[in-house]
């Protein structure tokens, strides 16, 4: 069952608390109910990579939504935030272990893409390497002299998510990821 969509006049304009575009605030709001508020950025840094691909999924796939679902999910299980003095850094650390496990089974970790003709991977998505965008960037436009009309960008679900991918973005969102995983848009953008 899809949301009731808001109301596109005044004085709303089609805007929701729950809508994908708020997704990152409550986020962050969650987190920091969870004590977890100091690692926003880093979970936030990974999901910017899928920023723009839930154009091609459904709603329910939506990776900012389905991420804070599972936070609020979260929040709902701590229950009331106790009186007693903030939570220990073996406890702290346990929790988002628990979040991370639970993100790594989320749908959108399973979202293939690739740019080309149907069935042959000219330019293929990989979500740690390049943010959406960034590969969006890549492919050719109808003004582009490498365009050609019978190529597209192919997006689906694959039936499971790659187990390879799923130790790196635990890595990753963990701390404990190498150099290699990190910030490889920033290299290609020093690049172009």
């Amino acid at each position: 069952m899809e949301p009731e969509a808001p109301r596109k006049e005044y004085p709303r304009f089609g805007r929701d608390s729950l809508d994908h575009a708020h997704a990152p605030y409550a986020i962050v709001l969650l987190l920091v109910q969870l004590d977890l508020g100091h690692w926003a950025s880093v979970l936030l840094g990974w999901l910017s990579r899928y920023d723009g691909v839930e154009e091609y999924l459904h709603v329910e796939e939506d990776p900012a939504r389905c991420t804070r679902d599972l936070l609020m999910r979260h929040v709902m299980q701590r229950g009331a935030p106790s009186t007693t003095p903030s939570p220990s850094r073996k406890t702290l650390r346990e929790r988002q272990l628990r979040i991370v496990l639970d993100l790594l089974q989320l749908d959108f970790l399973r979202v293939k893409a690739y740019w080309g003709p149907v069935g042959v991977k000219d330019m293929v998505w990989c979500p740690l390497e390049q943010s959406w965008m960034a590969f969006l960037d890549r492919v050719p436009h109808h003004d582009d002299s490498q365009y050609d009309e019978r190529k597209g960008v192919e997006v689906w679900l694959g039936d499971d998510a790659d187990p390879h991918y799923q130790h790196l973005v635990y890595e990753l969102l963990m701390g404990i990821a190498s150099e290699h995983v990190r910030g490889r848009d920033d290299d290609d953008q020093a690049q172009r």
